[in-house]
């Protein structure tokens, strides 16, 4: 429906009663349009609400009860952030609509300007434009050029007056609403109160679209990174599968290493694998010997993209399928089901980036309310805990406040990999198969994730020490052991099975 002119200019006469009163605050509203917090200059407290929402169908400039405040701190668009820093604490001079008009015109005086925020009512391009004392735009809701530019610098033009009756096809003017139930704020602004009403299922329906058009494309966004990842990997399985011919070929190379020569870039061998001759590739820069070995380097970098490529696969498959399964119920999920698409925008869509300074306050927010907040946490096959730092800061914190002494520590050796605490009950030992499973997961974050053998140090916490102003993470040991592991892919799949899906868990710490 399309509020008739009549209707607006009734609604933007109980809107008045703001006048004379400073903006404390400005907010987006779940549904488009901004909500304008004003209260009289000597008393802070939120006196009055209006909103300025231009949306096709249910544009208007109307008061709106205390309820219908924001509750939650918001990620304000950039138009609201102009808003907020030119409006904030400026006295609402007066606001004002032409008769028969449908352009409303709120004016502003700060300490320092004088500006106006201009809501253009009417057809599907409905907007809100900012301009200056001298009528340049400031900044607006949709910016657009053509006929009547709207950037900010340009000169405001003001719109050609919309006819006096709507197209044929447009959609029809509405009557005045059915009386709102009874409040307070109905009793004082009782046709307010009553469009308010009148139109909240069509904001809620908008409200929802917008809702979930933003939880779906996050949805998406992830189901798309997590597959390019999944592709990437078999990618590399595929190409690492070529390492035992690769072997192979090495294997020839060194049985008839009489045959090489400096600066050869081929060479004719017999397939001691295959039969026949095979012609092998060469670098003419490097001696005989190098050569064999470039062969034999090519084909343990292959053994360990496969292997790594393995892992991956066993991790990525299942969150694939899980997004996806994901997608499908957010497709799924219509207006009666809201409070269901709130719980996975709560998920989706407030998880955002943060600053390397505001990951590290959250941390310690976390820290302090959950010691165990940003540590990985799995459980060796005798039930034992293992533990694993994420970031420098949780390692930092795992090895000097959570792990005690008697806790075994362990760490990739002379590799950058996150620190690892196998937990112990007082005057108990480590099991050599929970060094194993504690060793693994070592090894899968760290540097050397994948390799298909490496060595891990472990020892027993008191022995690891963190020098005075070391950068977190930063440890001595002054003691340890070594462990050499050989990979094994299925029981560190059932290793990291005991600890569900986590959102960092390729990273890889000190």
């Amino acid at each position: 429906m399309t509020l008739g002119a009549d209707l607006l200019e009734r609604l933007v006469a109980e809107a008045k009663a703001a006048e004379g009163m400073l903006v404390r605050w400005i907010a987006d509203r779940p549904f488009g349009g901004r909500l304008f917090g004003f209260s009289p200059a000597d008393d802070p407290q939120t006196a009055l609400r209006v909103l300025f929402l231009a949306a096709a169908g249910r544009g208007r400039v109307q008061l709106v009860a205390a309820e219908a405040a924001p509750r939650r701190k918001d990620t304000p668009s950039p138009f609201l952030r102009v808003l907020r820093s030119r409006l904030h604490e400026a006295l609402l001079v007066g606001i004002d609509v032409a008769r028969g008009d449908r352009v409303v015109r709120a004016r502003f005086r700060s300490a320092t300007s004088e500006l106006t925020l201009i809501a253009e009512l009417f057809g599907a391009a409905q907007n809100l434009v900012l301009v200056d004392g001298e009528q340049r735009i400031v900044a607006a809701e949709h910016l657009r050029e053509g006929a009547r530019p709207i950037a900010p610098g340009r000169v405001y033009v003001a719109p050609k007056a919309p006819p006096a009756q709507p197209r044929p096809n447009a959609n029809p003017v509405a009557a005045d609403p059915p009386p709102a139930p009874p409040s307070a704020f109905s009793a004082r602004f009782p046709l307010s109160a009553a469009v308010a009403a009148w139109l909240e299922p069509e904001d809620a329906k908008f409200a929802f679209a917008a809702t979930k058009q933003r939880v779906l494309a996050a949805a998406r966004d992830a189901l798309a990174r997590e597959t390019k990842g999944l592709a990437h990997a078999r990618a590399d399985l595929v190409e690492g599968q070529e390492a035992a011919r690769t072997r192979q070929c090495a294997d020839c190379l060194a049985a008839q290493f009489h045959v090489l020569k400096r600066g050869q870039s081929t060479v004719d061998v017999d397939d001691l694998f295959g039969g026949g001759r095979v012609t092998l590739a060469l670098d003419p820069k490097l001696d005989p010997r190098a050569n064999v070995e470039a062969w034999y380097a090519r084909a343990r970098k292959l053994e360990r993209k496969a292997e790594r490529a393995a892992i991956r696969i066993v991790e990525l498959e299942p969150v694939v399928a899980r997004w996806t399964q994901t997608v499908a119920t957010i497709e799924a999920i219509d207006d009666a089901r809201a409070a269901e698409l709130d719980a996975f925008a709560t998920e989706l869509l407030a998880a955002k980036p943060r600053s390397p300074a505001k990951q590290d306050a959250r941390s310690k927010r976390e820290a302090a309310r959950d010691p165990y907040a940003g540590l990985r946490r799995f459980r060796a096959r005798s039930g034992a805990e293992i533990l694993v730092g994420r970031t420098d800061r949780d390692n930092d914190r795992l090895t000097t406040r959570i792990a005690r002494g008697n806790d075994v520590w362990l760490h990739i050796a002379h590799e950058a990999g996150s620190h690892v605490v196998l937990r112990l009950d007082k005057g108990k030992s480590a099991s050599p198969e929970d060094l194993v499973d504690a060793a693994l997961l070592a090894a899968h974050y760290s540097k050397r994730r994948g390799a298909a053998r490496c060595e891990v140090m472990w020892t027993p916490r008191k022995y690891v020490r963190k020098p005075k102003g070391a950068k977190p993470g930063a440890v001595t040991v002054e003691r340890s052991k070594t462990l050499r592991i050989d990979l094994d892919a299925n029981r560190l799949k059932d290793v990291l099975a005991t600890s569900g899906p986590t959102a960092s868990d390729d990273d890889a710490g000190s």
